[in-house]
């Protein structure tokens, strides 16, 4: 539908959680649709989230990779 709004919806993720993130928004696209979510990474490969937009297309989801920097322990010196 062009010109729909979509709703955001951000996570957060690493490799460890990769299996987590994917059920969270199997769950919400269930009974969804027109949503974006933002998944904030600093290491997830780009093939999942190619492998992702294709499977939520159907349901006009989209899935965007939004790489954030770690957080450095000593920044006050």
């Amino acid at each position: 539908m062009m010109g729909r709004n979509k709703y955001a919806i951000a996570l957060c993720a690493d490799s460890n959680y990769t299996a987590k993130a994917l059920t969270t928004i199997k769950s919400i696209c269930v009974h969804n649709r027109h949503l974006c979510f933002y998944v904030l990474n600093n290491e997830l490969d780009q093939n999942w989230f190619l492998n992702l937009r294709r499977k939520f297309k159907a349901v006009d989801c989209d899935i965007v990779d939004v790489k954030v920097m770690p957080v450095r322990e000593n920044l006050v010196t």
